[in-house]
């Protein structure tokens, strides 16, 4: 009895605590927010809780129970509504007869039959009740689909071949691409199947359906017109044409193109001039340097195994007339501009010695001597051993040559390759390499050879193509040999870079605005603009790989940027002190370019300028990104006022920093002896300006112990 009035206290005392508790938490403004931890919710356990309490799994049990029965109550309307709907169909069926329904005789018209989903030889009884299926007939007399989930309850699923597709159409339904084209589980996301053919494919399907057939034919009219007036005074010209058209359209149209005309023009069935396939091929390498190696990956890749496929078609190459011929004397000027590596050349030359006869062996000799000096030069030691397992195999086949006196020549000529340089009047060639590094010297291009091997293209499909970014690569896995570069990509090779980039036109008309009118400083500006932070601005920049009075440009045009701002940017400094830590050069070029501004001040019309030549003087001398000995082309005798007030504005704003850390940047002029002009200059501007200060006063008492 006393326990019983024990627990009815507490059950009072409590009642009453929550209501003061939900009285005051609503005058307070509190609202009921959840027990339930965040760390329970995001490990998606707080549904547990619900059933730890012994209330909360009464409520869900009466819901789920609610719920079950209001199902059964909408099935059993269902079945009662489709009933009716059938009764009235028939007898409406009926009355349109004209006639009773005869059950015993079991006829009916064929209007009828169709209507009830009957055949011609069924049965004229139609019970409800033995029947195993319900049909469903709608008002305008078209058969609709049972639906499983209504029967399911009542009658027995069916197994078999229905229960099969099912399976197997459930199992379909998972089995979906990524946007690499290869085959993942939907639900799960794992891997199914590896094809990297298969991205190749959903690249040309996506292409196809991006782009409709009258722009693809306004691209290919526009390579065409490039080429057809392509030569050596329109190299560069044309050579940008492509670039627009590249970053402007569909990159796989214009590669697609480009390499159909650019290998049609090449495999002319006549000789074509060695000048102009010196142009083709200074225009490649003007392409792969200046605008994507894309383009001349894509190429490459075209040529070699075209090239491959006609050597193994077997037959005599004559067939082809001058194209073959041309074919390698442009696979050697991809050598010759550093396009493609040595050693995909020796392996062209491999292929061509299978199967050899006289046409063979004119274009083994037609390689070698196109490409001699590239080949000497790179891969001497393979050259000459091919030669000679050549020169064997043909002398070992003597007799098969013995009625053939221009093949015996041309063996000759082959085994002579070892000793003597070959003849080929190389003028032409020599001339489009000079002009070709000439403009790269301008051009800064830095784009290195293609590292793909033979091997590589031919199994492209099969494998992937490595030497792009973001393509699909699968190592070999049946012992086949790994070129060099394949070993590079596998091992996670760098990024190209391009040195033609595209910006908005927004961006590109404000760099005009600010008298950006090279191309070098039209992309270190547009690069700082666009950037989004320190480090990306700092990294595109660096990707520019500009060199000599290029890169030197970097710290010009960031100083040039800093004066055009009314507002001091700080951005500006934290860049500029970013690369004078990456190398000791960029410090040099910061010192001269603030030396050319302290000259300047006196010209500045404007005084927020002349401000922000303080504030940026003070913040790299604070920062240690430059020395107080850049202050020593001042002439401390002959000060103007302009240079006055910008040294003030300096030493007001360097006197904030901490006197250990301005002690440390004045320490390389204490000593009078290293530089007498600028140790006397600066301490007697400190003692007419900053006398009764008392920072620079112990920083004068510093210099005074030097003495």
């Amino acid at each position: 009895q006393m326990e019983l009035a024990r627990r009815t206290r507490e059950k009072e005392l409590a009642k009453k605590e929550q209501k003061e508790i939900d009285k005051y938490a609503k005058k307070l403004g509190y609202k009921n927010t959840s027990l339930i931890g965040e760390s329970l919710v995001k490990d998606g356990l707080s549904y547990i809780l619900e059933m730890c309490d012994r209330s909360k799994r009464k409520e869900l049990a009466q819901k789920e129970k609610e719920l079950l029965e209001k199902e059964k109550g909408e099935k059993k309307m269902k079945k009662t509504k489709k009933k009716e709907v059938m009764e009235e169909d028939e007898e409406h069926f009926q009355m349109l007869d004209g006639s009773d329904f005869d059950e015993e005789d079991g006829e009916m018209d064929d209007l009828e039959r169709e209507l009830m989903g009957g055949d011609d030889d069924s049965e004229g009884d139609y019970d409800e009740g033995e029947s195993g299926e319900e049909m469903e007939i709608d008002l305008d007399g078209e058969e609709e689909e049972q639906e499983d989930e209504d029967e399911s309850e009542d009658e027995p699923e069916e197994e078999g071949e229905g229960g099969e597709t099912k399976k197997r159409k459930d199992k379909e339904e998972e089995i979906g691409q990524d946007i690499y084209g290869r085959t993942i589980n939907k639900k799960t996301g794992a891997l199914i199947d590896f094809n990297p053919r298969a991205a190749h494919l959903k690249l040309a399907q996506l292409e196809a359906t991006s782009i409709d057939g009258e722009e693809r034919r306004k691209i290919e009219r526009a390579v065409r017109g490039a080429l057809n007036l392509l030569s050596e005074s329109t190299l560069v010209k044309s050579a940008r044409h492509i670039g627009e058209l590249f970053h402007g359209n569909s990159k796989n149209e214009v590669k697609s193109a480009l390499t159909k005309t650019l290998l049609r023009l090449i495999c002319d069935p006549f000789r074509v001039q060695d000048r102009i396939m010196a142009v083709y091929g200074a225009f490649i390498a003007l392409l792969h340097s200046t605008v994507s190696s894309e383009i001349s990956s894509h190429l490459i890749e075209a040529f070699f195994v075209e090239f491959v496929t006609k050597l193994k078609e077997g037959g005599s190459l004559e067939e082809e007339g001058k194209a073959m011929e041309n074919r390698a004397v442009f696979a050697a000027h991809l050598l010759h501009f550093k396009i493609i590596r040595a050693e995909l050349l020796i392996d062209l030359l491999s292929r061509m010695r299978e199967g050899m006869d006289q046409s063979r062996l004119v274009l083994i000799l037609l390689l070698i001597r196109y490409g001699y000096k590239a080949l000497k030069r790179s891969v001497n030691i393979s050259l000459n051993d091919f030669i000679a397992a050549t020169t064997k195999q043909l002398e070992e086949e003597g007799e098969k040559w013995q009625t053939q006196p221009r093949m015996r020549f041309l063996i000759e000529e082959l085994a002579g390759l070892r000793k003597t340089v070959t003849s080929f009047d190389t003028a032409d060639l020599d001339h489009m390499l000079g002009l070709f590094h000439g403009m790269m010297k301008k051009e800064s291009g830095t784009e290195k050879e293609l590292g793909m091997s033979l091997e590589d293209l031919l199994l492209a499909e099969e494998r992937g193509r490595w030497w792009i970014v973001g393509s699909a690569f699968r190592l070999p896995t049946d012992g086949s040999r790994v070129s060099v570069g394949t070993e590079a990509a596998a091992a996670g090779a760098k990024r190209q870079v391009f040195l033609i980039i595209h910006f908005d036109t927004e961006i590109l008309d404000l760099a005009k605005r600010a008298g950006m009118n090279t191309e070098v400083r039209r992309n270190v500006f547009c690069s700082v603009v666009s950037a989004k932070s320190e480090d990306d601005a700092f990294e595109r920049l660096h990707k520019l790989s500009l060199r000599g009075q290029q890169e030197r440009e970097i710290i010009h045009i960031l100083i040039t940027m800093l004066l055009k701002e009314k507002k001091f940017n700080p951005f500006y400094v934290a860049l500029l002190r970013r690369f004078a830590e990456f190398n000791k050069r960029f410090v040099i070029t910061t010192q001269y370019a603030m030396w050319d501004r302290l000259r300047e001040l006196d010209g500045m019309t404007k005084e927020w300028q002349r401000e922000h030549i303080a504030d940026l003087m003070a913040d790299l001398l604070l920062s240690r990104a430059l020395t107080i000995m850049s202050l020593k082309t001042i002439e401390w005798g002959e000060l103007s006022i302009a240079t006055t007030a910008c040294l003030k504005r300096m030493f007001a704003r360097m006197k904030e920093a901490n006197l250990t850390k301005l002690t440390r940047i004045f320490e390389g002029i204490m000593d009078p002896r290293k530089n007498r002009l600028l140790h006397d200059g600066m301490r007697l501007f400190l003692q007419m300006h900053f006398d009764a200060d008392p920072v620079y006063a112990k920083i004068e008492n510093t210099f005074a112990t030097w003495r």
